[in-house]
């Protein structure tokens, strides 16, 4: 038998939910991907990539409804600015933020499962598959400024 400090902690039902919600959607095309879940990996790539502020929208109980770029003084995420800006927040509510990619990295990625609390899932193995599609999705000339 292993010791209980020798073993992996058993993760909340929340936690496990957000996982299998996030398995399901990365079966998606990018656009449902990087737009139902994946967000802020997508807007940090696009940061990263080309230097577009980051920016996010926050409800009233702190949970993140999206993460976002600027580009060109717009909204600007997976989806290049196809959509009508005036629409651009209809899927979302909240208070808009922008935020510094220490700070971003910092709400997915802390201790007590941050990423479920605020909305950013953090999973190592799904930031890591998540990154590397990002920056294959990233690399189409329609992101570039």
């Amino acid at each position: 038998m292993i010791p209980a400090a020798f073993s992996k902690p058993q993760e909340p039902p929340y936690v496990q939910n957000k996982r299998a919600q996030m398995d399901d959607v990365s079966k998606e095309n990018d656009i449902t991907y990087f737009g139902a879940g994946a967000c802020h990996i997508f807007a940090l790539e696009l940061h990263r990539r080309y230097s577009y502020p980051l920016r996010l929208i926050e409800q009233e109980s702190g949970r993140i409804s999206h993460v976002y770029c600027v580009r060109r003084g717009q909204p600007f995420d997976v989806r290049a600015g196809k959509e009508d800006p005036r629409y651009f927040f209809l899927n979302y509510c909240g208070k808009l933020r922008d935020i510094t990619e220490n700070e971003l990295v910092l709400l997915f990625t802390g201790d007590n499962w941050n990423g479920v609390k605020y909305g950013l899932w953090g999973d190592p193995d799904f930031v890591i598959k998540a990154t590397e599609r990002a920056k294959r999705c990233a690399a189409n000339p329609e992101y570039a400024p």
